[in-house]
């Protein structure tokens, strides 16, 4: 089975793995220096990366810019009152996407966009 999933360049590594585990419920699966492999068990096993910008091989590689993750949550009044209670910084409150469900987006530490959704079934888009 091949392993895909977003890998996060950070100047801030140890406070990415921390919003990750503490706000959407990822675990550790490898952590190793200056990279920790997250994995979140309730998202059948969807996994995030996270490389420190300064690890030997990234070297020269920008941190991350221009990234959205999409996480869908079963309460998403829940998640929002307890990330809006954090203090996070919200890039879009509450609304509805282009797939009419409610959703609001939150950076992370990076500034990468956490597009936070309903856990809800999205219709398969047919080839142009």
């Amino acid at each position: 089975m091949a392993l895909f999933h977003p890998t996060i360049v950070s100047g801030k590594h140890i406070a990415t793995v921390n919003f990750y585990e503490d706000y959407f419920d990822f675990i550790p699966v490898v952590e190793e220096d200056g990279f920790t492999l997250l994995r979140n068990p309730a998202l059948e096993g969807e996994r995030i990366a996270i490389f420190d910008a300064s690890h030997e091989c990234i070297k020269g590689v920008d941190p991350v810019q221009g990234l959205i993750l999409n996480i869908p949550v079963e309460d998403l009044s829940k998640k929002h009152d307890m990330l809006y209670m954090e203090g996070l910084e919200f890039f879009k409150d509450m609304g509805t996407d282009i797939y009419g469900r409610k959703h609001f987006v939150v950076y992370d530490p990076n500034g990468v966009l956490v597009n936070v959704h309903e856990a809800v079934e999205v219709p398969q888009l047919e080839p142009a």
